[in-house]
């Protein structure tokens, strides 16, 4: 009996010793998978995730990170343009876009330009993302939380600012917010990479010091994070001394001229920069204003060009090939060719109308700007890369 005794002794500290073993390493794995979504944290390298977490007695909401396959898209800081998204698992392995990140800004405003925009968005990360950097769409959240909402606000409230132009100063917010560190760069979403390398996206120019690359246009902006704030801070600063209209290019132009280089360094002259749909003549670029610029930018006025180039006319010959193509200005119907652009070169582009088998399909300015805009840039980069031989 004595010997049984013992011997029960002995396997039931076995069994303990056992169980506890087990207990153990199920507390040490729970605790690795903790770690490994306890902070999220976006740098310029790696995106990992985050656990709720307790604040003042309250739940902090998890942010929810997507992948499409391609790229990270987090619900808080933008919009994921097409494609169904899939909510991450933590326990998947997290992958290294080393990639550097270019930002821009856009808030759904009309309805009758979603798809218009939508159309222009993707085409801006589509040539973003082949030039080598990733993309990243900033919102009004990313505005929201920043310290200098409220007075921003308070600023735009007194004047008379339109909708489009509220959004534009409230991005220069969003991306002081955002921006890692060490700087980072936003260009508006009609302006699309030629000749930039994705390695200036790691180190800032000029130091870090805040850059604007297309004179007083904020098509393509760079800086540390410090001073998108300081810059952030200037427009404000700036607001009541400025006597025009209020867009944020007229006041950044404003506070370009008060404080000078010293305090805002400007690139001109399109030195990095050029205008789409520059011509030499009827669909032939100016590869001389295109050799070594970082960027074109497709604003509005450069639907001028878009006409008077030859690139609409292109444009609508695809689109419509069996189409009886026609323009008609002050009741004179024109065919393509050059004669439309003699007798309409000093005429607005909105009073140039266009048709397709005697249906009209929109003005110049319309067609280009809007339905055609995306579309048209796309195919006009296309052509500078042949013929420039970019």
């Amino acid at each position: 009996m004595f010997y049984y005794a013992v011997a029960t002794l002995c396997f039931g500290l076995c069994l303990l010793s056992l169980v506890g073993f087990i207990v153990h390493d199920e507390i040490f794995c729970f605790r690795q998978k903790l770690k490994l979504s306890d902070v999220i944290e976006e740098d310029m390298t790696l995106v990992s995730f985050s656990r709720k977490r307790r604040n003042n007695g309250g739940d902090m909401p998890r942010r929810k990170l997507y992948d499409d396959g391609h790229h990270y898209w987090d619900e808080s800081y933008g919009n994921k343009l097409d494609g169904e998204k899939r909510n991450i698992s933590s326990e998947r392995s997290l992958k290294v876009d080393t990639r550097p990140t270019m930002y821009t800004f856009y808030v759904y405003a009309h309805e009758n330009s979603m798809a218009i925009n939508n159309e222009l968005l993707e085409a801006w990360n589509k040539t973003w993302d082949d030039a080598g950097w990733k993309t990243r769409i900033l919102t009004m959240e990313d505005a929201y939380a920043h310290d200098g909402y409220v007075r921003l606000k308070k600023l735009i409230s007194g004047q008379s600012v339109s909708t489009y132009n509220k959004m534009c100063f409230y991005r220069w917010l969003a991306m002081a917010n955002v921006v890692p560190k060490n700087g980072g760069w936003m260009s508006d979403m009609d302006t699309f990479p030629l000749y930039i390398n994705p390695d200036v996206g790691w180190v800032i120019p000029n130091r870090g010091k805040f850059t604007c690359h297309d004179g007083h246009v904020p098509a393509l902006l760079s800086g540390s994070k410090s001073e998108w704030n300081r810059m952030a801070g200037l427009i404000m600063d700036t607001w009541n001394e400025h006597d025009e209209k209020y867009t944020d290019m007229l006041v950044l132009r404003s506070v370009q001229m008060k404080y000078g280089p010293k305090e805002v360094h400007v690139v001109g002259g399109m030195r990095n920069f050029a205008p789409g749909y520059l011509y030499k003549s009827v669909g032939f670029a100016d590869c001389s204003m295109y050799r070594k610029r970082l960027a074109v930018h497709f604003s509005h006025a450069s639907n001028r060009n878009c006409f008077y180039g030859g690139w609409l006319e292109a444009e609508l010959t695809e689109m419509y090939p069996e189409a009886n193509l026609t323009y008609m200005y002050r009741r004179k119907v024109f065919t393509p060719g050059n004669e439309v652009y003699t007798a309409t070169k000093n005429a607005r582009t909105n009073e140039i109308k266009v048709y397709t088998n005697g249906r009209i399909l929109g003005n110049v300015y319309d067609l280009v700007n809007d339905k055609l805009r995306a579309r048209s840039a796309l195919k006009f980069l296309e052509k500078v890369k042949d013929q420039c031989l970019i």
